[in-house]
């Protein structure tokens, strides 16, 4: 066992390393960090892109689903009360438009 690092060493002596091969193996190192960096990037990028789009997507399916049972409850509401005076239809209207003026204050609907 004790041979073995030894020849391995003198293996090693053998060669002779010269500034051109460092320089080599540094500017090869500094590629292949550009690449990982560059590839990183992107793919975050993208991966951040995709994030929104869905977040917005599903913010925009709840506020229609809320929005879908807000104007059932007004609905039914209404049509419990066979008669429809002026009174009613006032309050119909204004619960409408509370519901969608709620709309127009969320950014990105």
């Amino acid at each position: 066992m004790d041979g073995a690092p030894g020849r391995l060493l003198e293996k090693v002596r053998k060669y002779h390393f010269q500034l051109r091969h460092l320089t080599v193996a540094f500017a090869v190192l500094v590629l292949f960090q550009l690449f990982a960096t560059l590839a990183q990037k992107r793919a975050l990028k993208g991966f951040l892109y995709d994030a929104q789009d869905w977040y917005q997507r599903d913010f925009a399916e709840r506020q229609a689903n809320l929005t879908a049972s807000a104007f059932e409850l007004v609905l039914e509401t209404a049509l419990q009360d066979p008669r429809i005076d002026e009174v009613n239809a006032k309050k119909i209207v204004q619960a409408f438009n509370i519901i969608l003026s709620q709309q127009l204050l969320q950014q990105h609907v």
